[in-house]
């Protein structure tokens, strides 16, 4: 059986200091514990947050009948300093992971320097080597950064979400798999173009839902929310436009978060420049 690992953390001690200003920028390692460690992946470096929230997905070879331990080791990215700082380890035990996963529960594992937790997901995974290419714009982003003197506008960057059901235990949950660059002060911001492969994108399931978040970008690390949307990759590739950058016809429209949020009102229009499977 292949497994998809997904982490988070949260409680994490600043290694910078109560008194620091700086704020860490974890990252966490997965070593396989089978006759030594083998470092078996890397998460993506998460800017200036204690509780953080990586999107880079762990895949691990895993026999349920079998005894097998991770051990995810959390660091502090210090770039352009000499050492990174330790954040603490946790030893854990992958079948216990899968067991609360399949409940619809987190398994949280608690650092060996009582520092905080890592938390971690896993569900089962199919690598069917194919990939997702897309490119996407956003058009007449709400500005929320005008300031006093009318100067200022949204960093506007988002970041994608999966739906996991658990239908037994009669829950869900959104799991992050990509965020993308901030653009600084941009209304119609352009985003590079990305590709993920699909089994983390979907699950290579293209009528998954995915969920697409708008964030404005704040240097402290507490980004602020703006608006959603709720699609599937078939979608996605199904609204590209086909008239320019500018294109509103097939437009996917970014709704304020929350249930009482406006049908009618948007927070922005995301148009799909590209979208192609490989």
């Amino acid at each position: 059986m292949r497994l998809q690992l997904s982490l988070e953390a949260s409680a994490l001690k600043n290694t910078s200091g109560r008194m620091s200003r700086r704020v860490a920028d974890p990252y966490a390692e997965v070593y396989l514990l089978d006759d030594g460690e083998e470092l078996i992946g890397t998460t993506d470096i998460v800017e200036r947050n204690l509780s953080p929230k990586w999107y880079t997905p762990i895949f691990l070879d895993f026999d349920p009948n079998s005894n097998l331990w991770i051990k995810v080791k959390l660091t502090d990215d210090c770039s352009g300093r000499n050492v990174n700082i330790d954040m603490g380890s946790a030893m854990v035990d992958v079948s216990a992971i899968y067991k609360d996963s399949q409940d619809g529960n987190a398994h949280k594992a608690p650092l060996d320097d009582g520092s905080g937790s890592v938390i971690l997901w896993a569900h089962e995974s199919y690598d069917l080597h194919s990939f997702f290419n897309f490119k996407f714009r956003g058009l007449h982003i709400k500005n929320i950064e005008i300031g006093k003197l009318g100067l200022g506008s949204t960093d506007p960057f988002y970041e994608v979400y999966k739906k996991h059901s658990y239908l037994s235990a009669d829950k869900e949950r959104w799991q992050l798999i990509h965020r993308c660059k901030k653009i600084k002060n941009h209304l119609n911001p352009m985003w590079e173009e990305e590709e993920l492969n699909m089994e983390a994108f979907c699950d290579n399931d293209m009528d998954k839902d995915i969920k697409i978040q708008l964030w404005d970008y704040q240097n402290s690390g507490k980004h602020r929310s703006m608006g959603e949307v709720e699609t599937s990759t078939s979608e996605i590739v199904e609204k590209k436009t086909m008239r320019g950058n500018a294109d509103r016809t097939g437009a996917l429209m970014f709704k304020p978060p929350g249930d009482d949020a406006d049908a009618n009102y948007s927070v922005g229009d995301l148009i799909v420049l590209h979208a192609q499977i490989k």
